[in-house]
């Protein structure tokens, strides 16, 4: 009877992660736009002074590594879900990550909606950024031939607020990777060594250190646009004295 009730268990809760399935495509979907750069690498000629850590050859790396990896981790948890529900594609059991008990655990949690909102909002503030800028939003921190200040759209309300919808995306990210019932947590890589080894340095060079060289950087780029556009610029700082976040920072 204990047995029978356990499959049962295990069949009802597999089933409900099928639930899953279309979140984490939208979430893997969001995260693409919101790393993926809107723009075309910044020729060399255009390219500024910025922090030592902010290495532009590496950036390809640092961007579309995040991008790739989600993609990876997202195909593999909608194929042990499919797996858990009978629908295993054929050869899909070669991957060790997809077959074992963990199929059943893997079910979207309050914590995993409350990142895929965020993962979101980041997207559709950034989204407005690349709007508001057009052809002058880059990666790197340059200065383009007729370069203008934009001061208006989310402009008008933080300084940087591509940076603001990048804090609510990996907050996101966090959310989503490390709630309970996520794939990380559940895949049984955090098991050995170099499972952990991988998910650290995917998690401090990867997401963190995006995030870090993005927001180290917002000095530079405050002293770039004083050069360039000087009391343009200062004018727009007194109207929007706020880098990131509306009354706080």
């Amino acid at each position: 009877m204990a047995k029978a009730a356990g499959v049962i268990a295990r069949c009802s809760s597999s089933t409900s992660a099928l639930f899953k399935v279309p979140m984490i495509v939208l979430y893997t979907y969001l995260w693409y736009k919101v790393m993926k750069p809107p723009q075309p690498v910044a020729r060399r000629e255009e390219l500024r002074p910025t922090i030592a850590i902010d290495v532009a050859s590496h950036s390809f790396w640092r961007v579309y590594g995040t991008i790739y990896t989600q993609v990876i981790f997202s195909t593999l948890e909608i194929g042990a879900i499919l797996a858990a529900n009978g629908f295993a594609l054929p050869g899909w059991q070669w991957v060790s990550w997809t077959s074992g008990d963990y199929r059943e655990d893997l079910q979207l949690s309050a914590y995993a909606i409350t990142g895929v909102v965020f993962m979101a909002l980041g997207a559709l503030i950034r989204k407005f950024c690349y709007k508001a800028m057009g052809t002058f939003f880059r990666y790197h921190v340059s200065i383009q031939k007729g370069h203008q200040l934009i001061v208006g759209g989310p402009y008008s309300i933080v300084r940087h607020p591509s940076y603001t919808g990048l804090i609510f995306a990996t907050t996101g990210w966090f959310l989503w990777n490390w709630s309970e019932g996520s794939w990380v947590r559940t895949c049984g890589i955090l098991d050995s060594v170099s499972g952990v080894i991988f998910i650290t340095f995917l998690t401090t060079v990867g997401i963190l250190g995006v995030l870090a060289v993005t927001l180290g950087r917002m000095t530079c780029e405050d002293d770039l646009l004083r050069k360039t556009f000087g009391k343009e610029r200062e004018d727009w700082a007194k109207r929007v004295p706020y880098s990131v976040f509306p009354g706080t920072w």
